[in-house]
């Protein structure tokens, strides 16, 4: 799985969550079940410099827009979820660094422990943008939710 995606649905979820350590824990179970959702990895290093770009700058978006906001609890369990569920995706810059072997990684579906899928790049592209729409209208939903509670 994409690691933007990872970062984007661990900040969806933990927002939804509203509490950051149970957020962060979910985050981290996230990146197990989206990576055992058949996904296309990027092809080259290239792919995974812009994937990681992307996920640093939305990670940092949710730091700056949380130091605005320092009492938004929602926020600071987005910025947990997101951080659960992208960290274990840095032990594959460490299997890059240092040509590691599938079987001295941590993370279940790294070292084999749990099935990392994969599929065609069209199907991931679509499942990806799919469960990015899901969490995200969940969040809208919750949102529109609490504006009518305010009436």
């Amino acid at each position: 799985m994409h690691w933007t995606t990872h970062v984007l649905s661990g900040a969806a979820t933990g927002y939804l969550i509203e509490k950051p350590i149970p957020a962060f824990i979910v985050g981290l179970a996230s990146h197990i079940a989206l990576d055992m959702v058949p996904h296309h990895d990027p092809e080259t290093n290239a792919g995974y410099v812009i994937d990681s770009i992307c996920g640093v700058s939305i990670f940092s978006l949710l730091f700056v827009h949380s130091r605005k906001t320092p009492t938004d609890c929602s926020l600071k369990s987005a910025i947990a979820g997101s951080l659960g569920a992208a960290i274990p995706d840095l032990e594959l810059l460490y299997k890059k660094a240092f040509k590691l072997e599938e079987e001295n990684l941590f993370f279940p579906t790294h070292n084999n422990t749990l099935p990392h899928m994969e599929s065609g790049n069209l199907f991931s592209k679509i499942s990806q943008a799919m469960l990015l729409i899901l969490l995200f209208a969940a969040i809208i939903v919750r949102k529109k939710r609490e504006e009518i509670k305010k009436f």
